[in-house]
């Protein structure tokens, strides 16, 4: 298999797992192999390589996803729409500066461990995150 052969199948990968991640989502990879034509022996190894640099990890049920590197490089290197970029930035630095003001305001430590829950019940009502949700979801600012 060619270089840009590994290329164009780890890039297409990269951009389905993205948006299996952003939209919390699932799409078969044997399908996706399928619809493009792939050979069995050149996808095994497109993803062997990309679980070896860890942009992405094996899921549930014999599936991939993006680790949290996966979701950078994809972003990195313009595997996916910039919209979608901005706005997942956008919401990890919204994400980031609640919780380093949080430390700041409202942490509490008992016995040496945080409070979780608190912790847990905040984020919630901040970002509209419920316990079977992945990630955040557009919540209130």
């Amino acid at each position: 298999m060619t270089v840009g052969k590994q290329h164009e199948i780890a890039r297409k990968l990269l951009a389905v797992l993205y948006n299996d991640w952003a939209h919390h989502q699932g799409i078969s990879l044997n399908s996706l192999r399928n619809e493009e034509q792939w050979d069995k022996n050149d996808f095994d190894s497109v993803i062997g390589r990309l679980k070896d640099l860890g942009v992405i990890e094996n899921g549930t049920s014999n599936s991939f996803r993006l680790t949290p590197d996966g979701v950078l490089h994809a972003e990195d290197n313009a595997f996916v729409p910039e919209t979608e970029v901005k706005r997942h930035r956008e919401l990890r630095t919204k994400a980031l500066a609640f919780l380093a003001d949080l430390y700041q305001k409202e942490l509490q430590i008992v016995d040496g461990g945080v409070i979780m829950a608190q912790i847990m019940r905040t984020l919630s009502e901040r970002f509209c995150l419920s316990r079977n949700q992945r990630g955040l979801s557009q919540g209130r600012s």
